[in-house]
């Protein structure tokens, strides 16, 4: 559910008083809570928006890092990880890559086999951005947010997204 422009009732989100702006940093520690307290979530099936992702590799690994930086250095505390398990989890953390990737190639194997051409093709790139959200988990647990926030704040909002990238999508 995070990041698909999700929307909140407003005495859910006060209800969580001070740690509210800790968990508005990062979406999926929010989402993470509400299912903790036990709230569902769904989709609206009739909702559209339209959105251009950025196709570049340094872009993407860019964001990507930033993104997961908030995450690192957010979850432990959300949840109070002890020390033991944030140094196991950083220690196992150079082989998230792998783990993400396999994963991934085995959900497109099994659920979209019509999309085992395209992810092949893009599988370099693919694992290149696992390497920098690896990156970006390691940096914040290590180091904090820092100005990730800010920095993807000003990626999401200044990036190039070229709209002739989406061969056709978009109308004319």
């Amino acid at each position: 559910m995070p990041g698909q422009n999700s929307a909140y009732r407003r005495d859910v989100l006060l209800s969580f008083g001070d740690e509210l702006n800790i968990l508005l940093l990062n979406e999926t520690m929010l989402n993470w809570k509400l299912a903790e307290k036990g709230f569902l979530m769904g989709l609206e099936p009739e909702m559209k928006y339209s959105h251009i992702n950025e196709h570049k590799l340094s872009s993407i690994s860019i964001g990507h890092y930033h993104w997961h930086r908030c995450f690192g250095a957010l979850r432990p505390k959300v949840f109070n990880w002890s020390l033991l398990k944030r140094t196991v989890y950083l220690l196992f953390l150079a082989g998230q890559p792998f783990l993400r990737f396999a994963r991934f190639a085995r959900f497109i194997h099994r659920k979209r086999p019509a999309m085992r051409t395209t992810f092949w093709r893009n599988s370099f790139a693919i694992f290149m951005v696992q390497i920098a959200c690896s990156l970006g988990i390691g940096m914040g647990m290590l180091f904090g947010v820092g100005d990730a926030t800010e920095q993807f704040t000003k990626f999401e909002t200044h990036e190039y997204r070229s709209y002739e990238f989406v061969h056709g999508l978009m109308p004319k």
